[in-house]
């Protein structure tokens, strides 16, 4: 905080500006302004540049972007951790098809390229920056390492050397891709990793990469939507009902569409990364020691069995509080719609959707109210 006050006061700021500016840092910087880079920097000025020239640039903004390059430089020795016994030239490679999850991140990489490359061209240049950070932090950091971790801890696993091979060729094409915004910290990466095809010295003198039409692939993200779907739906009914993380209940999916093998085979990595022991798909009804949770963007349900892992008195009340709030806002909508009068001046979108409203509210409170009698008879028994 000292050496930025120090740096106000000694510019070329008049005396009163100088005070002004030391008053507005003592409320909004406190603690003064933590050390970003030039790389940060310029990254949230890129991101910044969605209208016009000028930019009211947030500190805050600033500093989400340093910690995304911290995110960079710890993902990429987690892959220095994997490479010890692995290199691009000791290993045969394999006869197998490549893995789903290896599959999906190639393409994945592909959009995120394909974006690049639309916005380079139409100077869009905050989609230069978004589509870069959004592909590394969430579809590699949050999801395709999480998925890999047993095959790249275990040098025998079938599928170890695709994994890792793929991990590399994602790493190394996400640099060439993020050079022109961190160029400092995507050199210095990418010096640190093993590189086929290039005898460049330097990240600087590569190709720039562009989209890949042989990574896309469509089964493997529709494949990958339905399973991270249904994993949201389970780590959410669980959060709903303080499930803790050591608490590994029962859980079946209700869903009838053409990729639900697909769910049922991925079974180990849904109990890995949602705690909970997958008994597989089913069509029926819940039993009577589970709970519904509904998974609306594939359009099924998570069956998940609370007894002996619910304070059902605390749910009981819960649930109570939330059909009371679900039973006013209903009554708002039947009100409205009796005054019949003022209701017909309404566009008919909004009134389709009110109609569709009140009929989410009803399925909402009866299923509710179903869990309130399920939780008392499992409290009672």
């Amino acid at each position: 905080y000292q050496r930025s006050v120090h740096g106000v006061a000694s510019g070329n700021l008049d005396a009163h500006e100088v005070q002004k500016a030391k008053k507005a840092q003592a409320e909004q910087f406190p603690e003064g302004i933590a050390p970003c880079g030039s790389d940060g920097l310029r990254y949230a000025l890129l991101l910044s540049m969605t209208q016009g020239a000028d930019i009211n640039l947030d500190i805050n903004g600033v500093v989400s972007c340093r910690n995304f390059c911290n995110k960079i430089w710890q993902a990429t020795r987690l892959v220095h951790g994997h490479l010890v016994a692995h290199t691009r030239s000791n290993v045969a490679a394999p006869t197998s098809a490549p893995p789903l999850i290896t599959r999906w991140i190639l393409s994945r990489l592909n959009a995120a390229l394909a974006a690049v490359d639309a916005a380079f061209k139409s100077y869009d240049l905050h989609t230069v920056a978004a589509a870069p950070r959004t592909f590394f932090w969430e579809d590699l950091c949050d999801v395709f390492l999480e998925f890999v971790k047993p095959a790249l801890q275990d040098v025998a696993a079938g599928d170890h050397y695709q994994v890792v091979e793929t991990l590399l060729t994602v790493m190394e094409t996400s640099f060439r891709m993020l050079h022109p915004m961190l160029p400092f910290l995507t050199e210095e990466l990418w010096q640190s990793l093993p590189h086929t095809g290039t005898t460049e010295p330097s990240i600087m003198l590569c190709q720039y990469p562009t989209p890949n039409a042989a990574w896309e692939d469509a089964e493997s993200e529709a494949v990958m939507t339905l399973l991270l779907a249904v994993m949201r739906g389970i780590r959410a009914a669980k959060a709903l009902y303080h499930i803790g993380p050591k608490q590994t209940p029962n859980v079946r999916v209700r869903y009838g569409g053409a990729l639900a093998d697909s769910i049922a085979a991925h079974s180990a990595v849904i109990n890995r990364l949602c705690g909970v022991s997958f008994l597989g798909i089913t069509s029926e009804e819940a039993p009577a020691s589970y709970v519904v949770h509904a998974v609306e963007e594939v359009g099924g349900d998570v069956l998940l069995e609370i007894a002996g892992n619910v304070d059902f008195p605390a749910e009981i009340e819960k649930l109570q509080r939330d059909v009371a709030k679900l039973a006013v806002t209903q009554e708002k909508l039947l009100a409205e719609q009796r005054d019949t009068e003022k209701y017909s001046r309404k566009p008919e979108e909004k009134r389709q959707q009110d109609t569709a409203r009140l009929e989410r509210l009803e399925a909402d409170i009866a299923q509710k109210k179903r869990d309130i009698a399920r939780f008392e008879s499992l409290r009672d028994s």
